[in-house]
């Protein structure tokens, strides 16, 4: 019996300590679940928290520890959207930058370098924040290295656009500017090439480069132009600019092509070439005379209009306006009558004023016209003709020979009687004439 009651007795206790215990437990737990946070050990923190969510803030730390483990594990877009869900809590807004940089850069890589460069920026919004000084440190210089390596194997461009990105880092903008100058001479911009390694003064050897650029330049136009690319090696030329013959080198040849299509009376030919040559020699003047030869040309193909048109675009060049379009008018007014339009090569010719023989030949067709009318007795005809005719010829003295004998047809017409008076003037009628 009395083992009976001490072993009763010991159950009653062991379930006192066991109810004592458990109302213990929640404070423990909590404290334990905060210890292990500090260590590190998000997952079995949030499961410590887990079994007292309902005690003080044990839910919310539960979701903080797990959303930091998934991220440790790199889980980014789950951790990141529970970090979210729990606002200002704690430190959430600085674990939210730091792990949007951690999630930036592990996603980065030698080919795709631009998340390393977003993830140090990242990193620099919480710098003392865990180890983020450190890893934008490490991200950037990640970046300079690849950029290193590129501009090594003269991917110039490249080099230079992820030295730029890095706003500042180590000596990036200097070595940027660096890679960038041979970018250019890659792209045969030669000149600009050399301003740039001047610009950089001391840097490396930019200096020497300012002055090697210049002769690589020179030395593959003329590689160029010796394989017939002429167009090319032209371009290349240009962009040396004053640099050694480079500017002659450039033009000389399409000055003389220029020449040469003219002569061949290919005439835009000719002008696009000395175009090409721009201020070289008088190429300028060249295109104003090959304009001047190719009027001249269009006017000995009767293609009258398109003469005319270009000498008077030529202004004052030469005698382009002065005499070249009187000239051009007068062998087409020529050629007009030379085929019969004696109508309209008459009109050109008076319009000619004083040009050459224009007042003759525009008069002459009508002292021609006044003769014939004259031999055939048409007086008025005549007159009108030889008056048009003006001082032509012995147009003025034809006139008073025909007023003259006009005036005498008038008189010997006055002096005849009619038929009628003479009749009655002997006493006859028209029907009673004697048999």
């Amino acid at each position: 019996m009395n083992r009976i009651r001490r072993a009763g007795l010991a159950a009653a206790l062991t379930a006192a300590l066991l109810l004592c215990g458990c109302q213990e437990s929640t404070g423990v737990r909590y404290s334990r679940g905060e210890r292990l946070l500090a260590e590190g050990k998000y997952a079995e923190a949030a499961e410590a928290f887990d079994g007292i969510a309902g005690y003080g803030d044990a839910a919310r730390l539960s979701v903080y520890g797990k959303a930091v483990d998934a991220a440790e594990k790199g889980d980014y877009t789950t951790a990141l959207t529970a970090l979210r869900s729990l606002g200002d809590y704690r430190d959430c807004p600085m674990m939210i930058t730091y792990y949007t940089g951690r999630q930036y850069e592990s996603s980065a890589s030698a080919s795709n370098w631009s998340p390393w460069v977003s993830a140090a920026e990242y990193y620099d919004m919480v710098s003392l924040f865990r180890d983020s000084r450190e890893r934008a440190e490490n991200c950037r210089k990640n970046v300079y290295e690849e950029a290193e390596r590129l501009g090594g194997t003269q991917q110039y461009a490249q080099s230079s656009q992820m030295l730029a990105a890095l706003k500042g880092y180590a000596d990036s903008d200097k070595l940027g500017k660096y890679y960038g100058a041979f970018a250019l001479e890659k792209e045969n911009r030669f000149r600009e090439a050399a301003r740039a390694f001047t610009e950089l003064g001391e840097f490396r050897d930019a200096a020497e480069q300012a002055e090697l650029v210049m002769d690589r330049g020179y030395a593959k136009a003329e590689t160029l132009e010796k394989a017939g690319n002429q167009e090319e090696a032209y371009r290349i030329f240009i962009s040396l600019g004053d640099y050694a013959d480079s500017f002659e080198r450039a033009c000389r040849p399409y000055y003389d092509l220029g020449l040469l299509k003219r002569e061949e009376k290919d005439w835009y030919a000719a002008i696009g070439a000395f175009e090409h040559a721009g201020s070289f020699s008088d190429a300028e003047q060249q295109i104003l005379e090959t304009r001047y030869q190719m009027a001249v040309y269009r006017r000995e193909q009767h293609n009258w209009e398109e003469a005319i048109e270009i000498f008077e675009s030529l202004g004052d060049y030469r005698d382009a306006t002065t005499v070249q379009i009187n000239e051009t008018n007068y062998q087409k007014a020529d050629w007009l009558e030379s085929i019969g339009e004696l109508d309209e090569a008459n009109r050109i010719f008076a319009g000619l004023g004083r040009y050459r023989d224009s007042e003759e030949r525009a008069s002459k067709p009508w002292y021609e016209q006044g003769v014939r009318r004259q031999e055939a007795r048409d007086w008025d005809a005549a007159v009108a003709a030889f008056e048009r005719a003006g001082k032509y010829s012995d147009a003025k003295e034809r006139i008073a020979q025909i007023r003259q004998i006009q005036a005498e047809e008038q008189r010997q017409a006055a002096e005849k009687p009619a038929d009628g008076v003479i009749l009655q003037s002997l006493g006859l009628t028209a029907g009673a004439m004697p048999e």
